[in-house]
């Protein structure tokens, strides 16, 4: 075996033995937590891409240093082989302007400011995941990025429910030393359409499409842009269109919801209003689903699940 430069070298390093052959995944589990990494990975069809919802989310206990973006409790959502909310921009080079203004700050990605700032990138900024249940009708998880966000909250934990095959339910809950605004991030390959009175929104891109109702008690301004904060030094990004819902009022005991239901390009959404309610330490969220009617109940003490 010819031995030319690094990746050679490693190659001539590597056991010669035949390899095992390949086989489909199909005794897979469909939900995996990979804790070390921080990651969870939530599929409705493994094996079968043109069917396949697949949701993520990270919660990483080595924290947001090195090559690792600021984006503890962020998530992602794909169906049907096409992205729907996703990471945005692009790495001119590692330190570039672009790259820590942008690229890897909390605001690039699906996931949470409070009091107006994002998580540092920060070896100490960690998350973990406190909870992770996977069952045939839905999948539950919970992370917690209390340490990422430092002394502005005394506690911040992401729920997310994946009923399959089709809606994602996500509750954020945030203890804090004072009241503090929350702006919930999201982002796509496509423009967003907004209600921001009903606090709906739609997006479709490739052969998907998601439409969702964000909701946080005292209400919440909606917006979009195309832009970035500053533009990339070099580099061709696709265009990419980014969302925020923020609360109107500032609390110390603050929450956001927000439903979304996946379905296959040019479908009329059937995703009915919500109705969230807290008890103490449980948190209702109920809505239609096709019709029917569906009541989650989190309670955040547990953290335990129960769908109805």
């Amino acid at each position: 075996m010819a031995v030319a430069g690094p990746i050679g070298f490693l190659r001539a390093t590597r056991p010669t033995s035949r390899l095992p052959p390949a086989r489909p995944p199909a005794d897979w589990p469909g939900a995996r937590l990979f804790r070390g990494a921080g990651w969870a990975a939530l599929h409705s069809h493994l094996t079968d891409r043109e069917q396949n919802v697949q949701v993520m989310m990270r919660a990483a206990p080595l924290g947001n240093g090195s090559h690792s973006h600021a984006d503890q409790n962020a998530i992602l959502i794909g169906a049907y082989g096409s992205p729907l909310l996703v990471n945005t921009g692009v790495r001119p080079w590692y330190g570039s302007p672009f790259t820590k203004e942008w690229y890897f700050t909390t605001k690039a990605h699906n996931a949470l400011e409070i009091d107006g700032a994002g998580q540092p990138k920060s070896w100490e900024a960690a998350g973990s995941f406190v909870a992770f249940k996977p069952g045939d009708a839905h999948d539950y998880l919970v992370g917690d990025a209390t340490p990422a966000y430092g002394d502005r909250v005394s506690r911040y934990r992401r729920h997310l429910a994946f009923l399959k095959p089709d809606v994602v339910v996500l509750l954020d809950e945030v203890r804090a030393p004072k009241p503090v605004p929350l702006k919930f991030w999201l982002h796509a390959r496509a423009p967003f359409g907004i209600d921001s009175g009903a606090g709906r929104i739609e997006l479709e891109f490739e052969r998907a499409a998601l439409a969702g109702v964000l909701h946080a008690p005292g209400g919440l301004t909606i917006g979009q842009t195309d832009r970035y904060s500053i533009p990339p030094e070099s580099g061709n990004p696709e265009p990419e269109w980014h969302l925020w819902a923020e609360t109107l009022r500032p609390q110390s005991d603050a929450r956001m919801v927000a439903v979304f239901e996946i379905s296959r390009a040019g479908r009329k959404p059937a995703l009915g209003k919500i109705r969230e309610g807290v008890r103490g330490s449980v948190v209702t969220v109920e809505f239609l689903r096709a019709g029917r009617p569906v009541r989650l109940s989190f309670d955040t003490a547990g953290p335990v699940l129960t769908v109805e």
